[in-house]
Parts: structure tokens; sequence; C-alpha cells
């Protein structure tokens, strides 16, 4: 088993080399993949999977009106944002 991947990684590293451009595009798509997914994944950890970092964060919500231009879903913009109100109980009063 051993001897059949060094002779694989022999002949790549021949065939890699006798094309150079061929083996910066591939070497450079290799990287580009890797990093692309590596980026997902740490935005995909960090926003979905790690708590968020305040005390009671599984209790955070958004709350949206129904859309009354016709286009279906929720919306709300920036000037019809409510205030929090004093004490900042806002989702406690939900439960």
């Amino acid at each position: 088993m051993i001897d059949t991947l060094r002779s694989d990684l022999r002949y790549t590293v021949r065939a890699l080399a006798k094309h150079p451009r061929f083996s910066v595009l591939v070497i450079g798509t290799m990287a580009l993949g890797i990093a692309a997914t590596t980026a997902v994944y740490s935005v995909i950890d960090e926003v979905m999977v790690r708590p968020l970092p305040f005390p009671e964060g599984d209790r955070f919500a958004q709350l949206l009106r129904p859309r009354t231009d016709g286009k279906g879903g929720a919306g709300q913009h920036r000037s019809e944002a409510v205030g929090t109100p004093s004490g900042g109980h806002t989702c406690a009063m939900l439960s």
C-alpha cells in the first residue's frame, strides 16, 4: 500500500512539473476552494452554532408585521422600528 502511494505521488509530481501553468491553475483553484469553504464555515459557526454573547441570548426574537404592498412575506422599514420600552423587557413581555 505504501509503495503504491509513493508511486502515485511520484507520478503526480512528474505530471505537474511537465505542465507548470496547469499546475499553478490547479493549485490556485484548490486554494480558492479551501479558502471559500473555510470562510463559509466560519460564518455559519459564528452565526448559527455559537450562542449569542448576551445573557439569555436564546430568548431574542425579531418581530415583523405582514407586508401591505402585496409582495408577501414580512418586513419592517427602519422608520417603523419600535424603540425598547424603559427597562428593556421587550422579549419578556411575550412569554
